[in-house]
């Protein structure tokens, strides 16, 4: 299956703004499984990170199956931009550095 990486921002009404990146498996056109999600700051700082099964920092531990980037237009408060491999991977390490392997 074809990997995915993705930066979103949601904003969450009277909440603010969560903003995460993310390592994604396509199942099909609808549906990605989540693999890896780093949460940033606002200044883009790394304050968490999950994987399916366990979470550190600012990061709760996201569900199995989310849906396709391809669908996130019809999420009104949503934005995404797909990133390179090489930008997440990046900053997964930098997430290892900090809260060490989870």
């Amino acid at each position: 299956m074809k990997k995915l990486y993705v930066r979103t921002t949601m904003t969450v009404p009277e909440v603010g703004t969560a903003i995460h990146i993310a390592e994604l498996e396509e199942i099909n056109g609808e549906a990605c499984t989540m693999l890896r999600m780093i949460a940033l700051a606002p200044n883009d700082a790394i304050v968490g990170a999950a994987t399916p099964t366990a979470s550190v920092g600012d990061a709760n531990i996201p569900q199995s199956v989310v849906p396709h980037p391809d669908t996130y237009d019809t999420f009104p408060d949503i934005d995404a931009e797909l990133i390179d491999a090489f930008q997440f991977h990046s900053l997964w390490t930098e997430a290892i550095a900090l809260y060490g392997d989870f």
